[in-house]
């Protein structure tokens, strides 16, 4: 689902920096499709990065590009073998919790790309839409501050993000938490209903 999201949003600033191309001189529609990923979880803007920039016009050289990063950073149970389709159905492909962790874990550590790309994709994050991580609830109660990620598909629902503190909290943690339901036609109303319920608890049990 759109779990995959951070891990493009750090293949397009891992190749900008090969690129020897300064954070300050970034291009404004390359950014721009970077923070509709990231931010509003567009699809579109997803696509257009793995094919486009990261492809050069190719979506098969966009996943090579992003699967051997994936090695060099040993996520081994991460894997991009498809585009986003239209209605955001994509099953093909995945990661896990494991490596998204990490990347929660470098990224704050700023051992990804450089220590100033790491700060811009954790800052990034920050602003994202209220989600089954950062609720409402731990934002009016404890003015939380976290960078946070969802994803959702018929068959997964999940959160990722680094909580950086809020009220009563001087620790930083990770929480990435994913739930999954064997593949059904119906009932997809309520499973996302109560599944979200579920995350939302979860990460709320997890800070208090």
């Amino acid at each position: 689902a759109s779990l995959i999201k951070p891990f493009v949003m750090l293949g397009v600033y891992r190749k900008s920096k090969r690129a020897r191309r300064r954070l300050r001189r970034f291009p404004r529609d390359l950014q721009d499709a970077i923070d509709d990923m990231m931010q509003v979880s567009n699809n579109r803007a997803t696509n257009y990065l793995i094919r486009e920039y990261l492809g050069r016009g190719h979506k098969r050289r966009g996943f090579r590009y992003l699967n051997r990063m994936l090695r060099r950073y040993r996520w081994r149970r991460t894997r991009f073998v498809e585009l986003i389709p239209k209605g955001g159905r994509t099953y093909r492909n995945y990661t896990s919790a494991r490596d998204l962790n990490s990347f929660l874990f470098l990224m704050y550590r700023k051992r990804v790309v450089s220590s100033a790309n790491s700060l811009r994709m954790q800052r990034l994050m920050l602003p994202s839409r209220e989600n089954r991580g950062k609720t409402l609830y731990l934002k009016v109660k404890y003015s939380v501050r976290a960078g946070t990620k969802t994803g959702y598909t018929r068959r997964t629902n999940g959160v990722m993000g680094v909580f950086l503190g809020g009220r009563g909290v001087r620790r930083v943690y990770n929480l990435v938490a994913i739930l999954t339901r064997p593949y059904r036609r119906r009932g997809e109303r309520r499973w996302r209903i109560v599944s979200s319920a579920v995350l939302q608890r979860i990460s709320e049990m997890t800070y208090e």
